[in-house]
């Protein structure tokens, strides 16, 4: 005979793990090809849902406004007023969300700052898939966790150059372009060719190329 009662034990249970384990997250990076491979992947996995997006800063924090979400996967390289300022800003929230960086590459000097900000964690845009599932469970759980692809040491400091200083000769040490570097770094074209005129002055250089050598020679390029 028919009816509509209670459903099954294990189905109530099911449901009710599913409730409670589930994963709120926010999804922060200027690009939209980015943002819908993260979502994509993000619900491929039950216990896991990307609430909202944010191109910028400023949209992430006024989703924050609306949305509580357990885990922001945030980009390093986010426009915005510059990613330390960002985490600190997101750390300081009542319920603030723990936070994943994602960084350009094997030792992004961003990466260290984000997580002497407060961030929970960071991977590499290198990382698989399960590396990164496997981050937003654990900085979920309250717990951090760093990718093994951001293992390695630290550049070391050039005496006389500042920490952003010695950041922005390592990037272009790599060849990169002055628009590149503005764009690894959050910060504009303008800025970086303030850095980088004070950096060839500081050094006794004169041109992109005697910085790219001397980057070369002393193990600085990224």
């Amino acid at each position: 005979m028919g009816g509509t009662g209670n459903p099954p034990a294990a189905a109530t249970q099911l449901l009710g793990s599913r409730l409670w384990y589930m994963i709120r997250l926010l999804i922060a990076d200027d690009r939209p090809l980015i943002r819908d491979g993260l979502r994509r992947i993000i619900n491929d996995h039950g216990e896991l849902r990307a609430l909202g997006e944010a191109a910028n800063a400023d949209e992430l924090v006024a989703l924050l406004q609306r949305v509580h979400a357990d885990v922001v996967l945030l980009d390093t390289s986010l426009p915005g007023p510059g990613l330390v300022e960002l985490v600190e800003q997101l750390s300081r929230r009542r319920r603030s969300p723990r936070i994943l960086v994602v960084g350009a590459r094997t030792g992004d000097p961003a990466v260290r700052r984000a997580l002497r900000s407060g961030a929970a964690g960071a991977v590499s845009r290198d990382d698989t898939t399960a590396t990164l599932i496997d981050a937003v469970r654990t900085v979920a759980a309250g717990k951090r966790v760093v990718s093994s692809l951001f293992a390695r040491k630290p550049a070391p400091p050039v005496p006389g150059l500042s920490e952003r200083e010695l950041e922005v000769l390592r990037h272009f040490g790599s060849g990169r372009s002055g628009r590149e570097v503005a764009e690894e770094l959050g910060l504009s074209p303008k800025t970086v060719s303030t850095y980088r005129t004070r950096i060839l002055k500081k050094l006794g250089l004169h041109n992109g190329g005697e910085l790219v050598r001397y980057a070369l020679e002393r193990g600085l390029a990224e």
